[in-house]
């Protein structure tokens, strides 16, 4: 049986990210706090069956299924080991084609909310 091959590691993609986490730590003391307390088992870990008790990432996440073609998802590939710089991806540790999409719509939402600005029907507006 013979091991499997690990990619070299990017000590530039690394060094990037620990600086990031560093920043975050730095504006918010709070985390590395709470990290500190959970990795010497002084936090419940809560059960993730329950909803109540699921983290609040995975509370407010909702899979939507979406069909594309396959010239939109060989522009994801292609992206995808590009965008592993991107602010918003900064915790993630290998850029997957859904990590693009939810980028890609993140930014497109952004887009359309700033060309539909102050319209009602948007949340938060006209109220």
């Amino acid at each position: 049986m013979s091991a499997r091959r690990r990619p070299p590691v990017d000590l530039a993609r690394a060094r990037a990210a620990e600086e990031r986490l560093a920043e975050l730590l730095t504006e918010k003391p709070h985390l590395a706090e709470r990290t500190a307390a959970m990795l010497a088992g002084d936090l419940p870990c809560p059960d993730l069956d329950d909803e109540e008790e699921a983290p609040p990432m995975r509370r407010s996440q909702t899979p939507v299924n979406v069909r594309l073609p396959d010239t939109m998802l060989a522009r994801l590939d292609a992206l995808a080991p590009l965008v592993g710089t991107a602010a918003e991806l900064a915790m993630v540790d290998k850029v997957t084609r859904s990590d693009v999409l939810r980028l890609a719509v993140l930014k497109g939402l952004e887009q359309l909310e700033a060309e539909y600005a102050g319209h009602p029907a948007l949340p938060g507006m006209g109220e």
